[in-house]
């Protein structure tokens, strides 16, 4: 699996050096960090499995991304060859979904990118949901760790660990010093060394890198061209985000998309109908 998403990763490093009118190029990637995210959608009964998704960080000399693999490659795919991504989208479908009943996208479940210092002093989120491609920029925040004296080896480098409380959540992060990089998975930076695992105390989520790739000429940071997008504040789309998770007589996106390509719910008399309705993001402290 590992291999797998590796070769993704550079299929899709190949292909955003390729978009053009959908890519602002920023500057070359000194390397890249790939990690999983572990995500428990159901923080009070359990109810509903935890999903692990596979996650890149690009870092260049003044600014970042951190994105999905699986969507990325989605995403240059559409833009480079959409007759071969809507081939491979049909048989995905006819192979999969349509046999088992259950939602499997080309691209993946996880579909939010930040871009980090584009533009300058700010964190650029994309993402989609309800439907539509949604944007927002805000102010870089960096959180005020406490560096501990515990260390462990990841990826073979020893790596400290450090504390802090940002944005609703307390944070553990381990960070190697030897790879003097202030950054890591999501919104957590400020350390002096790269962040190669971090999790809230609650192991809601949970950032585990699994690999890197090493410098590569061909591969750039840069930023999305946002001229489709619903532009929002950072509060207006993570309300508008939790607002459209599923819940108790709200149908899900998921059974929406089955009943488009007619494809009757597994949960239908059969079982008790799954909702997440105790789901919450990586950062809690917005009006909700």
């Amino acid at each position: 699996m590992g291999r797998i998403i590796m070769i993704i990763a550079i299929f899709a490093s190949v292909f955003t050096s390729a978009w053009g009118v959908r890519i602002e190029v920023k500057e070359p990637a000194l390397f890249e960090v790939l990690y999983t995210k572990h995500v428990v959608h159901d923080t009070i009964y359990g109810e509903s499995p935890a999903t692990d998704a596979q996650m890149a960080l690009r870092v260049g000399k003044t600014s970042s991304m951190f994105y999905p693999v699986k969507c990325l490659w989605k995403d240059s795919l559409m833009h480079y060859n959409v007759a071969l991504f809507f081939e491979i989208d049909r048989k995905n479908w006819e192979e999969g979904e349509r046999k088992t009943g259950v939602w499997n996208p080309l691209g993946g479940r996880e579909w939010e990118y930040i871009f980090k210092n584009m533009p300058e002093g700010k964190w650029t989120v994309k993402n989609r949901f309800d439907l539509d491609d949604r944007v927002y920029e805000e102010d870089i925040e960096v959180p005020q760790w406490e560096i501990e004296d515990s260390v462990k080896v990841i990826l073979g480098y020893e790596c400290q660990k450090a504390v802090t409380d940002f944005r609703g959540r307390k944070w553990m992060a381990w960070f190697a010093p030897d790879i003097p990089v202030s950054d890591g998975p999501w919104k957590l930076s400020g350390l002096p060394g790269l962040i190669l695992e971090a999790y809230d105390i609650k192991y809601h989520y949970i950032f585990t890198a699994t690999g890197m790739l090493k410098e590569n000429p061909d591969v750039k940071v840069g930023i999305f061209i946002f001229s489709d997008c619903i532009k929002m504040t950072r509060d207006s789309y993570l309300k508008a985000r939790y607002r459209a998770q599923p819940r108790p007589g709200k149908q899900s996106l998921g059974d929406m998309l089955r009943a488009a390509h007619g494809i009757e719910s597994k949960t239908k008399d059969t079982r008790k109908k799954i909702v997440y309705p105790y789901y919450d993001y990586e950062e809690t402290n917005y009006p909700h």
